[in-house]
């Protein structure tokens, strides 16, 4: 056969889907004609559905040499460097195709694929408008028109855009994933759902769907359903990290322990097997500092977050120095109850202070307390990171404080826009953010002594005694309660815990179960979690020889009578791993010994913290055998303990962090000091605040 025959029988090859046979006719071509344009073409066309990228590029450029004006070679070369992801060589490449093909669909899709992989979104939509003016049926630029919408907030064009893609083709799973993506996102997760279950109908297969479908789930707490679609996930593709985190998270938080123990072993002997799990996710572990802090770098690496920031706010004086608080949670939730008071209290001689929220709007009694107490809240859950960071400088943000970190609803691409020229990681994640852009984290002695400096890379605020602040004007209901209101036994040992599920692992349990085992007639009083959660427990209990009788839940209530009951139990048990924060700030403001195990890591060491402020480091243990021995001789001792409880609650009353007037003070004289190594033309540095006497308290 001649070069043309050869050609003709590799296209029908090809056709055929005999896809190695293709290829050999193809080189065959090549190596005895290196000038055949066609040739280079096809086998170009070939790799590209092979994925080799880089040889199809290569392909592609062989025949662009040979016919320098094929605007056809071009685009493909172009579709090349996309699926490369070398968007913006893609870009220059379309930019000259559209000119010269501008009734090109393709062209003018693909145009806009790489303008929005590369953050020009609106650049992006002029595109897609261009092709949905050409071709009006082309579904995926009704779907990547809508996926911009949704990146820019603007979620009702979104849905707009997906609606008219599945009029177009019911069948596109990519229209009914983005649905749900959008939906999600505005909390309608029943329709969320709905969208994924259409997809998971036209492939029962599809891994994304199946994860996506996960991620409602958990967000409404239906974590049995949850765990099942990330099995699934994780059935169809074994090295998904992403999904494995959140599969691990849903365990924990049911206190499904089966392969726990096997995992947790592995997180201390192999950890690099881990540093692509959501860092929030492995703070409930054994995970060491280390491991967290390259676990963070890896998120801020994988989200593309650690560019070198271009942006640097002029510096000001004679002025007040302007704070940004940034959260999703003002409303009734852990973080507005301890930093309302904080806010309150802000001296306005000195400081403007603004509130961002980017949470739900959830008109509540914090949510009000809060808009009240600052000088300006300011809603923005409809706006892009960028926009959010534009709008801070404008508005002259000196010290910007990200209240979320790595938790749920977290929005730290607002600081890697940079939001003002100080940022801070504050309150929210305990932990290092490991991301260029954030300067400082506030901690304390206790938190991060020196040996533990270096897991940090925000340079370090000391504060006086906790970092962790409290509200000193929060209310507890004043009604008399006995222990017969909430079902617990009147004359015998009640240990308990009310941190969260996932944070109660097997060999924190084995401690329990085996004090109730030790202390006749103790009991355990636990924060109810669903049905799923309280059976496992119990299952737990009967396992290490512990009847289900001796566990006791808790209902959920409102707060203030939530704060009433605390004080009924006899010792607060702390988790290992990641720590009661506000839970254990709340447990001894209540007058409630809290029992804890100092670790190596922040979220382990916050209720060691709380202890040495109110002077009670005797109930800090340095190991899980002194916790459980400390256990018993305060549950064997009731002279002992009600020392203990006799000095809590005087010592409480002068705990820094208790005074919330005295506690904003040392923050501010914090937020003095950075801004003065700012406005010196200094880099960032470790920052320790002396503790302030209340005789000095007054700020004339």
């Amino acid at each position: 056969m001649n070069h043309t025959q050869l050609l003709n029988h590799a296209v029908d090859l090809f056709r055929q889907g005999h896809l190695s046979d293709a290829e050999h006719s193809i080189q065959t071509v090549i190596d005895a004609n290196k000038s055949n344009q066609e040739a280079y073409r096809l086998m170009g066309v070939l790799q590209s559905l092979k994925n080799n990228n880089y040889q199809a590029i290569i392909c592609f450029e062989n025949a662009i040499n040979l016919d320098p004006n094929n605007n056809i070679l071009q685009l493909n070369l172009a579709k090349a460097l996309t699926a490369s992801g070398r968007h913006n060589e893609a870009m220059l490449l379309y930019k000259k195709i559209t000119r010269m093909l501008p009734r090109n669909c393709d062209a003018w899709f693909n145009y806009g694929y790489s303008l929005m992989q590369t953050g020009y979104n609106h650049d992006a939509l002029g595109c897609f408008d261009k092709s949905i003016e050409i071709n009006s049926l082309h579904v995926n630029s009704w779907v990547n028109r809508g996926v911009v919408f949704d990146s820019l907030k603007k979620y009702a064009d979104a849905l707009a855009c997906f609606v008219k893609a599945i009029e177009i083709e019911p069948d596109s799973i990519e229209a009914w994933l983005a649905q749900g993506v959008t939906m999600h996102k505005l909390r309608q997760y029943t329709d969320a759902l709905a969208s994924y279950e259409k997809a998971l109908i036209l492939d029962s297969n599809n891994a994304d769907a199946w994860g996506k479908r996960g991620t409602t789930l958990t967000a409404m707490q239906r974590y049995d359903e949850g765990i099942h679609a990330y099995e699934k996930v994780l059935t169809l593709n074994p090295d998904d990290r992403y999904y494995y985190g959140l599969y691990l998270h849903s365990k924990m938080m049911l206190c499904d322990w089966d392969g726990l123990d096997d995992i947790f072993h592995s997180i201390i002997t192999d950890p690099d097997k881990y540093i692509d799990i959501d860092p929030c996710v492995l703070l409930g572990t054994p995970a060491s500092p280390l491991l967290l802090k390259r676990a963070a770098r890896h998120f801020i690496t994988e989200k593309q977050l650690d560019d070198e920031v271009l942006y640097t706010a002029p510096g000001r004086r004679n002025k007040k120095i302007t704070i940004g608080y940034y959260s999703a949670d003002y409303h009734n939730h852990a973080t507005s109850y301890l930093l309302a008071g904080v806010l309150e209290c802000h001296d306005r001689n000195h400081f403007e202070i603004i509130c961002f929220s980017y949470g739900p709007d959830i008109r509540d009694e914090m949510r009000s307390r809060i808009m009240s107490a600052v000088d300006q809240f300011i809603d923005v859950r409809f706006k892009t990171d960028n926009e959010v960071a534009e709008l801070s400088r404008h508005i002259g943000i000196d010290i910007a404080v990200d209240l979320k970190g790595f938790t749920a609803d977290a929005r730290i691409g607002i600081f890697a826009c940079h939001a003002a020229p100080i940022q801070v990681n504050s309150l929210g994640y305990p932990g290092t953010l490991s991301a260029p852009f954030i300067d400082y984290i506030i901690a304390d002695h206790t938190l991060i002594d020196e040996q533990s400096s270096r897991f940090y890379d925000e340079r370090i605020v000391y504060l006086p005694g906790s970092y962790l602040p409290y509200d000193n004007t929060r209310k507890i209901a004043d009604h008399h309660i006995c222990r017969l209101d909430h079902n617990l036994p009147e004359h015998s040992f009640v240990f308990c815990s009310f941190n969260n599920t996932f944070k109660i692992t097997p060999d924190l349990f084995d401690v329990w179960m085996r004090l109730l085992r030790r202390v006749p007639e103790s009991f355990l009083w636990l924060l109810e979690g669903d049905n799923t959660t309280r059976l496992n427990l119990v299952r737990e209990a009967r396992r290490r020889g512990v009847s289900a009788d001796r566990l006791i839940f808790a209902p959920r209530m409102a707060r203030e009578e939530h704060l009433a009951r605390i004080s009924l139990a006899d010792l607060f048990l702390d988790s290992f791993y990641y720590n009661g924060h506000a839970t254990a700030g709340d447990a001894l403001r209540s007058g409630l010994p809290v029992l804890t195990c100092m670790g190596s890591t922040f979220a382990s060491r916050v209720a060691s913290s709380l202890l040495d402020a109110v002077g009670l480091p005797d109930l800090i243990a340095h190991s899980v055998d002194e916790y459980e021995s400390l256990a018993i001789e305060l549950a064997s001792n009731a002279e002992l303990l009600k020392n203990i409880r006799t000095r809590l609650m005087r010592n409480i009353l002068d705990a820094p962090q208790c005074n919330t007037k005295q506690y904003t003070i040392h923050i501010e004289t914090a937020y003095k000091k950075m801004h003065e190594i700012y406005m010196g033309g200094l880099v960032p540095k470790a920052i320790v605040v002396d503790h302030i006497p209340d005789t000095d308290l007054d700020r004339n």
